[in-house]
């Protein structure tokens, strides 16, 4: 992996991170979220209209690149909630973010035959087990086999559902990131996203609650969307002239920051795992430097 598409990525991972940490600080839900991807829209279409116009045409004949992303981000978003109703977190995070990446090396290399050389396949494989390992609750026989009972469930279920979405869309993006500019299918998928999902939740929402939603945590709102744009279109860029199962990959040292920020300014333990996991990722992530 190229210094410059890894330094894209880990950049993207801090802003991923970022975002997350303010969606948990604010105890952000669905309308928390609905309004930081009308923030994300209103942001983004003034460069849209000043820089990019000159792409429309090519967007409308490229019609089906932005929609099938959307299609494809929207039925993550939709299997993530199914499977957070069935399960915790502490399973469904981990599961869909390391089959997701476990994903990827199969899917790119039946789509386009992409391979991973053997450094990068022992640092996905690290990656993927620090992840897991982050969200143990101890190193005891007891949960250990609690946390692989609820590995076999509902939520588990959903989870690599979301997890197989998350995979096709990264292969997706880098593909149609080759085609289109990164901020113009942004901005595009983006703004369709944002559509079906702010008529979804007008439809299940009442305007009193998102208006009061938006005066409670006006500043978070605009973080969480500026913050999750600037991210993804890092990881756009990076895509475009790296490895997508590698970028991916490396991504996935979001999960160290999240813990580092829960740590330090939300006072949430530092356990054993948790340092173990971290320690994984990073190994991995430096890997991921050297691989081809």
């Amino acid at each position: 992996m190229t210094a410059a598409a890894l330094a894209l990525v880990l950049l993207s991972a801090v802003g991923h991170a970022c975002w997350n940490f303010l969606l948990k600080r604010s105890g952000g839900g669905t309308p928390f979220i609905g309004l930081s991807k009308v923030v994300e829209v209103a942001l983004m279409a003034p460069v849209f209209a000043w820089c990019c116009r000159a792409d429309v045409p090519t967007v409308v004949s490229l019609w089906w690149l932005p929609v099938i992303g959307a299609l494809l981000v929207l039925v993550n978003y939709v299997c993530l909630a199914r499977a957070y109703r069935h399960g915790d977190l502490s399973v469904v995070y981990p599961v869909s973010r390391g089959a997701a990446l476990a994903l990827v090396p199969l899917l790119a290399f039946a789509a386009s035959g992409e391979r991973t050389d053997a450094t990068g396949t022992a640092a996905l494989v690290l990656v993927v087990a620090g992840i897991g390992m982050v969200q143990l609750p101890g190193f005891s026989r007891v949960a250990l086999r609690t946390w692989g009972r609820s590995l076999v469930g509902d939520g588990s279920r959903f989870a690599l559902f979301a997890a197989l979405a998350a995979a096709c869309y990264t292969l997706w993006d880098q593909r149609a990131v080759r085609t289109l500019a990164p901020f113009t299918y942004f901005f595009s998928y983006t703004l369709l996203l944002t559509v079906a999902y702010c008529g979804y939740l007008l439809r299940r929402t009442p305007l009193a609650e998102l208006t009061a939603e938006w005066r409670r945590h006006r500043g978070s709102i605009v973080g969480v969307g500026t913050l999750n744009a600037a991210s993804y279109l890092l990881m756009l860029a990076a895509l475009r002239d790296g490895k997508a199962s590698y970028a991916l990959g490396a991504r996935q040292t979001s999960i160290v920051f999240g813990v580092l920020l829960g740590w330090l300014l939300l006072g949430e333990q530092l356990s054993r795992p948790r340092q173990a996991g971290a320690l994984l990722i990073v190994a991995g992530c430096l890997l991921l430097a050297l691989a081809r």
